[in-house]
């Protein structure tokens, strides 16, 4: 499975970066999200764990790259 369908594959959390908030994440989908940023984006991203922010930053530019 390719990163672009790893992140679908998270749909229901990641969804609601699309609406202009974002729910919590599970420490499972935190990951693949560092991972698949990493591989994609910025291999030097280290977000902190806490900070919804910057999983929310992260997500809306998956979701620009992939164009979903």
């Amino acid at each position: 499975m390719g990163n672009k369908e790893k992140f679908i594959s998270y749909e229901n959390e990641w969804m609601t970066v699309r609406v202009g908030f974002l729910r919590d994440l599970t420490m499972e989908c935190k990951n693949e999200i560092e991972r698949i940023y990493k591989e994609e984006i910025d291999q030097n991203w280290f977000p902190n764990r806490w900070c919804k922010a910057c999983y929310y930053d992260a997500i809306r530019r998956l979701i620009i790259k992939f164009q979903l």
